[in-house]
């Protein structure tokens, strides 16, 4: 919601996922799609002050990358570390991992490997 508040723009974000997806290549780590909400119902500025169903809770970004990368709901999981993550994956029925924000790369690496 950061660029719905006026925080940053979408150039932004979109330079910060680059960084995201180098920074986890580097550790063989490859992000195939990166999706995001821009809305804010109560926050938003303009076009982007709405509710919509990609703001978690709701499913729609999450529904949206299964069906782009066919993605087997049945090998895959989700990783939150807040309760509307939880309800997200719920509603999409696909696994929930929960995980803190702290040391993300080790956490997602400790995942991968069990």
């Amino acid at each position: 919601s950061v660029v719905g508040r006026g925080i940053i723009s979408i150039k932004k974000l979109k330079r910060i996922h680059g960084f995201i997806i180098q920074k986890l290549k580097s550790k063989n780590i490859k992000i195939q799609d990166i999706f995001y909400c821009p809305h804010h119902p109560s926050f938003g500025i303009g076009k982007y002050k709405k509710k919509c169903k990609c703001r978690k809770p709701g499913n729609l970004l999450l529904e949206k990358a299964i069906k782009k990368n066919r993605i087997d709901r049945k090998l895959s999981f989700f990783i939150g570390d807040r309760k509307t993550d939880k309800l997200s994956a719920e509603k999409s029925n696909i696994k929930f991992k929960f995980r803190s924000k702290k040391n993300f790369l080790l956490q997602l690496k400790n995942l991968i490997q069990n």
